[in-house]
């Protein structure tokens, strides 16, 4: 009898590499929503020679592993995407919730991405990755997701059986839409509109490329390059004050100008409180906005609610200390380090 490997029983699996492209077990894992796929791609160019019409052969210009997975938003798991999304982390606490400060670096920490079927069965292991995007998405009515993006050097086919793990599931459940707090400056009726979202997108993009070099298939390395941080959100619409000043520079302003209008965004998590504890949260900070477009509600006579959405993009503010366009704090049960 045929033996049946169900798709709704895989994982994707994370370890921190010591050494870029050295595979390394899994240490974090994560039940993916929907498809998910973390496989090696391949370039190849056609061979045409001279004096005939016809292809004559192909040859491979490069190998690279590539692919993408969404999963639900849990303290600890999440907190550990987020800091290899990012590229720091300090951990401070005595004891049972630990503080984890996640903050922007440079160089971001090469992982090996585990991909297999029910549950130890088939792993298939990716190694010198890093989360080219990472998606944090908080909307009405659902559970948060997180969602990313990796790119890595190749693949070694291990067929080591991983100890899977989904520690955040043992009592704690994804963080929900309804256990968010939102802050917001920069409208004059801040205080309306953070009481009235309805989504929040943030995406983190490094512009990761591959680093082929003579000599190998495979690529070399993986290199961030430029780093952006951008996002979509979308309140109840209460008053046009966010509209003038994405386009006129100030709310109070009648006319566009060429001044950009800017503000802040910050937002908590909070699925355990610290009573009855251990406390289990996250707190994201974009310091410093700049509001890129602001759509107002279509009229539509049989469209429900008024919504107003809006674009931005965090930006670094120079200065001393400087102020990074994101920062996170998290509170789980992780007593080490991510990084």
């Amino acid at each position: 009898m045929a033996f049946t490997v169900y798709r709704s029983l895989g994982y994707i699996g994370l370890g921190k590499e010591t050494t870029a492209g050295t595979g390394v077990a899994a240490s974090y894992f994560y039940k993916p929503i929907g498809d998910a796929l973390v496989s090696q791609t391949q370039n190849t160019m056609e061979i045409r020679n001279g004096n005939v019409r016809d292809l004559t052969a192909h040859v491979k210009t490069g190998i690279n592993e590539a692919g993408t997975f969404k999963t639900l938003w849990y303290a600890n798991e999440g907190a550990a995407l987020l800091a290899f999304a990012m590229g720091a982390d300090a951990v401070t606490g005595a004891s049972d919730p630990y503080t984890h400060t996640i903050t922007l670096a440079n160089n971001l920490p090469s992982l090996s991405v585990n991909q297999g079927l029910a549950s130890n069965t088939g792993i298939i292991r990716g190694t010198g990755n890093k989360i080219a995007d990472l998606t944090l998405d908080v909307a009405i009515n659902e559970p948060c997701y997180l969602s990313a993006t990796v790119l890595g050097m190749t693949e070694d086919d291990s067929t080591m059986a991983a100890t899977v793990s989904f520690t955040d599931t043992a009592g704690n459940g994804p963080f929900m839409f309804n256990q968010g707090a939102v802050t917001l400056t920069g409208p004059s009726d801040a205080s309306t509109l953070q009481a009235q979202m309805r989504r929040l997108s943030v995406k983190i993009m490094q512009d990761t490329v591959t680093l082929p070099v003579v000599g190998q298939i495979t690529p070399a390395g993986i290199l961030e390059r430029a780093r952006t941080i951008e996002g979509t959100v979308d309140f109840v619409y209460s008053g046009q004050s966010l509209y003038y000043l994405t386009y006129n520079g100030t709310n109070s302003a009648t006319a566009p100008s060429a001044t950009i209008g800017s503000g802040s965004i910050a937002f908590t998590l909070t699925s355990q409180a610290a009573s009855p504890g251990p406390e289990r949260s996250v707190a994201v900070t974009l310091a410093n906005v700049d509001w890129l477009s602001a759509s107002l509600p279509r009229i539509n006579a049989n469209a429900g609610e008024a919504v107003i959405t809006a674009t931005f993009r965090a930006k670094l503010v120079l200065g001393t200390p400087d102020v990074y366009p994101i920062a996170v704090v998290a509170k789980n049960s992780a007593s080490s380090a991510y990084i």
